[in-house]
């Protein structure tokens, strides 16, 4: 490098460099001075840059300041519930704080350890490390060690957003109105952090299911399957690469996903107000994005859904079948994952530590059961719910659902409205256990909750219930307690005249018909006691629904016919068209029965 001419071809370009002092930007390089030998350099401090504002606006300054400032004064009035993780997390090596808060009360040495954990920008590896080092070295036994422990879990989802890679939180803020956006992550851990960043929230996760789970977030949409009970998301998984790996047809794809996915977003997101008229499935969709933007933009929620390109074909065809959802749910963020094998191997190093310290599904999801309730002293009870109360009162759930994929939309609704009145953990319906159905025994062990831990099954029983391998387990279950004279326990609820094995023509029902699902569940409340009136089911004496007429097997034999040849058609053209048909025919049927 003795001669000039090298000398210049070797800074050229060092312009705009940053000057690190650590692992710190001490500022930028301007320019080398002459005959220096780039000994010295011409550099702009950091401080100095900063006083800019079209500066500190190009690279999110302020933005960044405002997000720190929120979170310190969360995690200042977190830490100030437990001296014992303050020690904790000064002792930690990898923060290098020991010497600053020597002297300080207890005030400024808390204030001093959240400058080191966000402002101060120290690594994010090295603040991950101290978080784990504390909430290892705590003492988690007993009500006070769990209580730190929480407190320190609590402070890490908040710091997490805060510290993660500001210019990746930055940029995928600023794409929520793409249709689909690339994150540089592979974990779902991962892709949470940066969503929590993006609504300057705390990180929510579900919890772990076991030691060796990276879990996702809450907000998180699941792939939702097509119908029915889908252990572990076999049935999604696999409609998913069907979709994906034959030739794309948008509208047939969509007409596909759409209906799970729709309904999915209404069961959880919205709920018509009881009386209200009927909405059509266009005015659905409406109204819940209409809920998810609010939820967006009120608290801070921004729900998304996550997908795991693995081909340029592929990546195309989830771009077009996400193109049409985009439109529809505006407020729902579709990220799309590196399926990179390095990138997954930093994902894992980076956060790993963190995921140790979330929370493990308590126990074995298996051996939970519900606590004995207390005895009802509520005298408008019937005998035979009486009798129901007594043999149940060691039961895990007071209601079961068991209905046909066909239906969920509907009962979907009912379940909503059943939790409501008596809570979740009452009431027996997949989608409220989705993690505690992932196992390879789903059968036996869901004919288990049916049989011997619920205290009423109401049955939607309709031609599609009567065909479908699920049901038919259930329905195995439920004819074993009519059998062994524990009929009470069940209450068996008609779409249509379906025969159905093991029911006769003097078994009461009740008939559904134009009812609302409100309507429905608060029959099913009567049943068991909650609110007032009398159930309107179909007793013997009472009138059955007329038999079908002839224009209605007419219509039924097509209906047949159309899904038959739906179920073995491949061409994407065809399938789409017996979709039609099959609406088409199923509205006619519904005419006809009225």
């Amino acid at each position: 490098m003795g001669r000039d001419g090298e000398l210049l071809s070797t800074v050229k370009g060092v312009s705009g460099m940053p000057v690190f002092v650590g692992r710190k930007i001490f500022g930028i390089v301007q320019s080398i001075p002459p005959n220096s030998d780039a000994n010295k350099l011409y550099a702009t401090p950091t401080w100095k840059l900063l006083e800019n504002t079209a500066f500190r606006k190009e690279i999110g300054y302020d933005e960044q300041t405002a997000l720190a400032k929120k979170i310190k004064s969360k995690l200042v009035k977190e830490l100030r519930q437990s001296p014992t993780v303050v020690d904790a997390l000064i002792d930690q090596e990898p923060l290098d704080i020991g010497n600053d808060v020597v002297g300080l009360d207890a005030e400024q040495r808390i204030e001093r350890l959240v400058e080191r954990l966000l402002l101060l920008k120290t690594d994010t590896g090295a603040v991950i490390k101290a978080l784990y080092g504390a909430y290892d070295s705590l003492d988690k036994s007993g009500e006070q060690g769990e209580k730190a422990a929480e407190i320190l879990v609590n402070a890490a989802q908040l710091i997490m957003p805060a510290i993660y890679d500001y210019g990746v939180v930055q940029w995928t803020h600023s794409q929520q109105a793409a249709p689909l956006v690339p994150l540089p992550v592979h974990i779902k851990t991962s892709a949470e952090i940066i969503m929590a960043g993006v609504d300057g929230r705390e990180t929510r996760f579900r919890h772990r299911k076991n030691e060796k789970d990276y879990p996702e977030g809450e907000l998180s949409l699941p792939q939702i399957p097509e119908c029915g009970i889908d252990p572990g998301n076999v049935v999604a998984r696999e409609a998913e690469r069907g979709y994906v790996n034959r030739k794309f047809n948008p509208m047939v794809e969509a007409e596909v996903y759409r209906r799970p996915f729709d309904a999915y977003l209404e069961a959880n997101y919205y709920q018509s107000e009881t009386g209200a008229p009927q909405r059509t499935p266009e005015e659905r969709i409406k109204l819940t994005a209409g809920e998810l933007e609010s939820r967006r933009d009120l608290k801070n929620q921004t729900f998304y859904m996550l997908f795991y390109p693995q081909d340029t074909e592929e990546q195309r065809a989830i771009r077009s079948l996400v193109q049409v959802l985009k439109q529809d749910y505006p407020a729902i963020m579709f990220l799309s994952l590196d399926t990179a094998v390095e990138q997954e191997m930093r994902d894992r190093k980076l956060v790993y530590p963190f995921c140790c310290m979330l929370p493990l599904q308590k126990g074995d999801s298996a051996a939970m059961v519900a606590k004995p309730r207390p005895e009802t002293t509520d005298s408008s009870l019937t005998a035979p719910q009486e009798k129901l109360d007594s043999m149940s009162t060691q039961k895990r759930f007071k209601i079961a659902l068991s209905f046909p994929g066909e239906h969920r939309i509907f009962v979907e609704q009912v379940a909503a409205r059943l939790a409501d009145q008596i809570g979740h953990d009452r009431v027996l319906y997949d989608r409220y256990y989705e993690a505690e159905f992932a196992r390879p025994d789903l059968d036996t062990y869901l004919q288990r909750l049916y049989h011997d831990e619920s205290e009423l099954i109401a049955v939607f029983l309709c031609a599609d219930y009567e065909r479908k391998e699920w049901c038919g387990l259930e329905w195995r279950a439920i004819r074993d307690l009519i059998k062994k004279r524990q009929a009470s326990t069940v209450m068996p609820l008609r779409f249509d005249n379906t025969e159905i094995p093991g029911l006769f023509s003097t078994d009461g029902y009740v008939w559904i018909d134009s009812r609302s699902p409100q309507e429905i569940a608060d029959l099913i409340l009567q049943r068991i006691g909650i609110g007032a009136g009398h159930t309107h089911t179909s007793s013997p004496s009472s009138t059955p629904p007329p038999s079908p007429s002839p224009a209605l097997k007419i219509w039924q034999e097509k209906l047949d016919h159309f899904e038959q040849e739906l179920a073995i058609t491949a061409d994407p053209a065809r399938k789409f068209e017996l979709k039609k048909l099959i609406d088409e025919t199923k509205a006619k049927i519904r005419e006809l029965g009225r």
